[in-house]
């Protein structure tokens, strides 16, 4: 017998799981869907893909020091949102503090100069405020991309990523569109506009 499991059987199930503890859905991305529940939300992959980007984002945040996670010798840090990861089935959940989006370029008080070194990386746009005010990132995986492939944090999280991955088998690996929409979650942007935060509120998908 293989312990080889079907992708998108956990991941449905997993959806189930949250639904039943009243989690509300908020919304899909490419790789994400994600739902709120009390001061936190939780993003499930809905693609074999997600895996090495949410431990990259588990990975640094809990190497970021005083707050901020610094590499280049220092030149270069952001200020990454509290994220750790639960495996559930095997489906390893990203469970992150709660933000209220912010449109990157919507308002004046979006200066802190971290910006510019998130925004080098690639979705420098996903921003918002943790319960004190604070911006802080909670979109941060391309940072991987300037770390580059040898770096140990994120060698690790290929090799955790992998360790689940090769656990599953069969055809289905992305969780289809359809599905996603009869439970409650909306696709959204990666990247949001002013008018789209302002419609979506807090509502704004982490996907």
């Amino acid at each position: 017998m293989s312990d080889k499991k079907d992708f998108d059987r956990n991941v449905k199930l997993l959806i189930k799981l949250f639904l039943k503890k009243k989690a509300v859905p908020l919304g899909y991305g490419r790789h994400k869907a994600t739902f709120a529940h009390g001061n936190y939300v939780y993003r499930i992959p809905i693609s074999l893909g997600a895996f090495d980007e949410l431990f990259v984002e588990a990975n640094i945040s809990k190497a970021a020091k005083q707050g901020f996670f610094i590499w280049d010798d220092g030149d270069s840090f952001i200020l990454p949102a509290k994220t750790r990861i639960i495996t559930i089935m095997d489906i390893p959940v990203q469970v992150m503090e709660k933000l209220v989006p912010v449109a990157r370029y919507s308002t004046g008080a979006l200066e802190e100069n971290w910006l510019k070194h998130l925004e080098r990386c690639g979705d420098g746009k996903q921003v918002g405020r943790d319960k004190n005010g604070i911006i802080k990132a909670f979109d941060f995986s391309d940072v991987r991309d300037c770390l580059g492939r040898s770096d140990p944090i994120v060698k690790d999280a290929v090799e955790r990523a992998n360790a689940l991955v090769n656990k599953f088998t069969g055809d289905r690996w992305t969780v289809e569109c359809s599905y996603l929409s009869n439970v409650g979650l909306e696709y959204t942007p990666g990247n949001p506009d002013s008018f789209f935060l302002e419609k979506r509120k807090e509502a704004f998908t982490f996907t």
